[in-house]
């Protein structure tokens, strides 16, 4: 594909949690997404039902989401850090 046309396209992404069982949502989204795409760990901040709608676009060099998830803390575990990748991620939140 041309350069120019390259840099005009652009993919989205789009996940949610809503078709799976409540049971079944932070393992599939741990497993699927978060330890193996953000290469982060994730960990609900209470016992209600955990849920994601997430949508991204993917740009060259770059990608811009947007999410609604459940409170939770983020973190990268010493599997997780072995990787090696020191990529940035800027976050912008409209909760505390």
């Amino acid at each position: 594909m041309p350069a120019a046309a390259q840099s005009n396209s652009s993919a989205v992404f789009r996940l949610s949690t809503s078709s799976l069982p409540a049971r079944e949502r932070l393992s599939q989204w741990r497993e699927m997404y978060s330890r193996k795409f953000l290469r982060l760990e994730h960990e609900p901040l209470s016992d209600l039902s955990f849920d994601v709608d997430l949508t991204m676009r993917r740009l060259p060099d770059f990608g811009i989401a947007s999410v609604r998830i459940s409170p939770l803390r983020v973190g990268r575990t010493r599997e997780l850090i072995s990787d090696g990748n020191d990529g940035l991620t800027f976050q912008l939140s409209s909760t505390a």
